[in-house]
C-alpha cells in the first residue's frame, strides 16, 4: 500500500481491511474482478478466457458477486 500511495499507483486487493485503509488514504483501488476486466479491455485476455479463469477461481472458493464478466465489460 505504501508503494501505491507514494507512486500514485493502483492497489489491487480483495482484502476488506486493506481496502478500507487504502480508501482512507486516498489510494486508487481495484480487485480481482477489476484486474480481469482490465486484461480483457487491454486485449491481453479474451472475454471467454477471463470467464474461464473466473469460473476456475469460483470452483476454488473465490467469492465473486458475478458468475461471468459480461456485465462488467
Amino acid at each position: 500500500m505504501a508503494l501505491a500511495a507514494s507512486r500514485g499507483l493502483t492497489l489491487a486487493t480483495d482484502d476488506l481491511a486493506a481496502r478500507s485503509l487504502a480508501e482512507g488514504e486516498g489510494v486508487s483501488l481495484t480487485g480481482t474482478l477489476g484486474v480481469l476486466v482490465a486484461l480483457v479491455r487491454d486485449n491481453a485476455l479474451s472475454l471467454p478466457e477471463a470467464d474461464a479463469m473466473l469460473e476456475a477461481m469460483i470452483e476454488r472458493r473465490y467469492r465473486s458477486p458475478v458468475d461471468k464478466l459480461d456485465d462488467l465489460i
